[in-house]
């Protein structure tokens, strides 16, 4: 795709529609796709409990969670590096005798690995029994919590427990750890010792808190702005509220003038941090405010994205749409950025700026350069035909578009 860098001066006009202080930063021209099929989605990781003890002549079944849970080719081929322990296409490791032995799991190109320890036979004192703490488990999309086992007796000479999911789509486990995936249920297993425990996991989704994400350039980005503290916009074209840099006190972002607290007295006092710190980071848990380099990587990818301005719900703002190297566009992980410009700080009353005509979302990196005369921060600058890195006073108001922790 043809990427057209702008010169400083065309980039500070198409930047003064706002009267915060702009830089010169990259930006690019749009340029219009030629198919819209979907492509091929890539493994990213794949995991495995990191250690396993069993005596020879037992087994156990190792289960390797493979990301994205939409990964085109999710296959999973097992090896062993020694003869004293064997394993099969399904992750069954056999103990043969007595050692160690490194077990290796490969999917799209990514591995994992599992050392297992081999013990004598007739040396050890046998597990009894394992419980867990809950035995259901009911979790939001995205949000997480941690399992405890107790193993009986308390000096069985091999406690290690493992852990599986029946449904890695619906919430995944890694060292008792239960991550909620997605909407439905799954059956979470503890083994050790040939004795399991189960819990049952029942995942719903909180559309406030809960956002599918979209990522780019290894970027998850939310597809929709920050409402209130701690929470998203209810549609990919709204605006939400608007952030003092540094805060987490929300704003309206149409008139009258109203705070997430109810106050409607405009805070003119500037957050004088240097880093957006999380206890006032207002993304809902689990996101966060990105960074400069973060948006950089978004806004100056000249390979794997075509941006263009669109209206979605009768709102005008910048999509981003990735596709591959032959040019194939992925409009099911697009993101578009409603054109909210914020509330102006130089008066110290407010007031909106350029509605539906540019759009200026704040990064959580400070400014330091020569000119800040007043404490300041970076943020991310577009209009329909360009998007850039400018920075602008921490008392103004801007909206906010989370990235994954």
């Amino acid at each position: 795709m043809k990427t057209t860098k702008l010169v400083t001066y065309f980039l500070l006009a198409a930047i003064a529609l706002t009267s915060t202080v702009f830089n010169a930063c990259k930006g690019k021209d749009p340029e219009p796709p030629t198919d819209s099929t979907g492509v091929t989605v890539p493994v990213e990781s794949i995991s495995l409990e990191p250690t396993l003890s069993i005596t020879v002549g037992e087994y156990e079944t190792l289960t390797a969670t493979v990301l994205p849970a939409n990964a085109t080719d999710k296959t999973v081929t097992w090896t062993s590096s020694n003869a004293n322990a064997t394993v099969d296409e399904n992750g069954k490791v056999t103990a043969v005798s007595a050692g160690t032995a490194i077990i290796t799991a490969t999917a799209g190109g990514k591995t994992a690995t599992c050392t297992v320890t081999i013990l004598e036979e007739n040396t050890n004192n046998p597990v009894t029994s394992i419980t867990l703490n809950k035995t259901d488990l009911e979790l939001d999309a995205g949000k997480f919590e941690t399992l405890t086992a107790t193993v009986l007796p308390s000096d069985a000479t091999n406690k290690t427990v493992t852990w599986t999911s029946s449904n890695t789509d619906v919430a995944t486990v890694a060292n008792g750890k239960v991550t909620a995936i997605n909407e439905g249920t799954a059956i979470i297993t503890a083994t050790a010792g040939g004795k399991t425990a189960t819990c049952t996991i029942t995942i719903t989704i909180n559309p406030l808190t809960y956002d599918k994400g979209v990522i780019i350039n290894g970027i998850k980005w939310a597809t929709r702005n920050v409402d209130a503290p701690g929470t998203f916009a209810d549609k990919i074209y709204s605006s939400g509220m608007l952030y003092q840099w540094g805060k987490n006190i929300g704003w309206s972002a149409t008139n009258p003038l109203i705070n997430s607290n109810g106050s409607t007295t405009w805070d003119t006092n500037s957050f004088a941090g240097n880093i957006w710190e999380k206890g006032n980071d207002p993304c809902p848990v689990g996101w966060r405010v990105p960074t400069v380099p973060e948006i950089e990587s978004l806004i100056n990818s000249e390979t794997f994205l075509f941006v263009k301005w669109a209206t979605s719900g009768g709102v005008a703002g910048k999509m981003y749409i990735p596709h591959d190297p032959i040019n194939i566009y992925d409009y099911d992980n697009a993101i578009f950025f409603p054109a909210v410009a914020g509330r102006e700080s130089i008066l110290g009353d407010g007031v909106i700026k350029d509605v539906n005509d540019t759009g200026n979302y704040w990064s959580s990196t400070r400014y330091y350069g020569a000119d800040a005369t007043f404490p300041a921060a970076n943020y991310m600058a577009f209009n329909k035909s360009s998007a850039i890195i400018c920075h602008g006073f921490n008392v103004s108001a801007m909206p906010i578009r989370c990235v994954a922790e």
